[in-house]
């Protein structure tokens, strides 16, 4: 089992950081333990911070038409902005449709993040969905370790195997910028379009039209990260969608990504993702 607790904390962190102060949890059907675990320590971990949050959990999960109505109308109360985590990606879809429905704008009123990282899911939903990804490697690794010692008598007793989570991958559902930020807002907007053409900071601070200083401490209170780890990150983003939907040669992906050097980028995706980029591929 992955650690519902580890990964509640990353949303929540992932949350805080954007600048929220107001949140909600979405759970999945009545009586999940997992999906009760984790509301609990997301309104664990946001109380830590001094903030409250509200809890849906599904009243009607057998008739989505009805259960719908009561979403909608739960998802017009909320106070706004609003941090929102859902338990998992399926329901995290229907709350953005319901969200869509309603009128409600996706991430301007309601900031959205969700478990499991399901590419299918997440990457068609409107917007796309920002998912805690688990670290199913290391639940892997511990499996395959737990049942060699039960092979060789070494543990008399199933055990339960927890793992923790590999990292937030952020997409539209939670790129929440607050209305002072519409120059943030271009900033990135830039850096997206321009990160696999070798942009360095100089170049957005250039676009931004402001001193470094104030551009780099003006990023870094928004995102919670520098401008030149975005551009990292968004050239790594950039890297993963090649391998997973060209079969450009590894050696070629690179420099369409902005990376000068194939060992340097080699080397930052291992450390990045835990695995090769030939591993992610076949993955």
């Amino acid at each position: 089992h992955h650690s519902s607790r580890l990964i509640a904390e990353a949303a929540a962190e992932h949350l805080l950081h954007l600048g929220l102060t107001q949140f909600g949890f979405v759970g999945s059907v009545p009586g999940s333990p997992w999906s009760e675990t984790r509301a609990g320590a997301f309104v664990a971990r946001l109380a830590l911070a001094g903030h409250a949050c509200k809890t849906y959990t599904p009243i009607h999960p057998e008739d989505w038409g009805l259960e719908q109505t009561y979403m909608r109308a739960w998802l017009v109360s909320l106070p706004k902005p609003c941090g929102l985590m859902v338990a998992v990606d399926l329901r995290a879809k229907q709350v953005l449709d319901t969200c869509l429905a309603a009128g409600i704008r996706v991430p301007e009123d309601v900031c959205v993040v969700s478990v499991d990282n399901d590419e299918t899911i997440c990457e068609n939903t409107t917007p796309t969905l920002s998912s805690v990804l688990p670290d199913f490697e290391q639940g892997g690794y511990l499996a395959a370790e737990s049942l060699d010692r039960q092979m060789r008598g070494l543990l008399t007793k199933p055990s339960r195997i927890t793992y923790g989570v590999k990292r937030v991958v952020q997409r539209k559902s939670s790129l929440f910028i607050p209305q002072s930020g519409h120059l943030l807002a271009s900033a990135l907007e830039f850096i997206r379009l321009n990160a696999g053409a070798g942009i360095r900071v100089s170049d957005v601070v250039h676009y931004m039209n402001v001193s470094r200083r104030y551009a780099e401490r003006h990023f870094r209170s928004v995102f919670g990260h520098s401008i030149l780890e975005e551009i990292q990150r968004q050239r790594l983003e950039r890297v993963c969608a090649l391998l997973r939907a060209t079969n450009l040669p590894i050696g070629d992906i690179g420099a369409r990504c902005g990376y000068g050097s194939d060992i340097y980028l080699k080397v930052l995706f291992k450390k990045t993702y835990g695995m090769t980029m030939r591993e992610y591929r076949n993955a």
